[in-house]
C-alpha cells in the first residue's frame, strides 16, 4: 500500500533533518514528492490526448513550471527557459508513452 502524499512530505523532512542534509537537497527530494504525486493522481495521458497541443501546453505549465522553477538544478535560469523546457518535456513524455504503449501492446 501506497504511502499518502502528506506522510511522504513529512517523512522525507524527518529523514533530512535527522540526516542533516542541506536544504537545497531537502527541497529537492519535496519537489520530487510533489511531481509524483502531481503526474501519478491523474489519469493525465488518458486526458490529454484528446486536447489540442497548445491546451496540453498550458496544462504542462500550471502543473509543472513551478516545480521545475523551484527545483535547485534551475535556480538562476530564465523563466522563459524554463517555460520551453516544460513544454518540451510535455512533448517528450507523451512520445515516450505512446512507444512504451505500442512495445507493450506487441508484446
Amino acid at each position: 500500500m501506497e504511502m499518502p502524499q502528506r506522510d511522504m512530505v513529512q517523512a522525507a523532512s524527518e529523514f533530512a533533518a535527522r540526516n542533516q542534509l542541506p536544504r537545497q537537497i531537502e527541497e529537492q527530494m519535496l519537489n520530487h514528492i510533489c511531481l509524483r504525486f502531481r503526474t501519478e493522481g491523474l489519469k493525465q495521458q488518458e486526458t490529454l490526448e484528446i486536447l489540442p497541443k497548445a491546451m496540453r501546453a498550458s496544462i504542462s505549465l500550471c502543473l509543472f513550471f513551478p516545480v521545475v522553477q523551484g527545483s535547485y538544478l534551475f535556480k538562476g535560469v530564465s523563466s522563459g527557459f524554463i517555460q520551453q523546457l516544460v513544454r518540451e518535456s510535455c512533448h517528450f513524455l507523451k512520445k515516450k508513452h505512446n512507444q512504451h504503449a505500442a512495445a507493450e501492446g506487441d508484446a
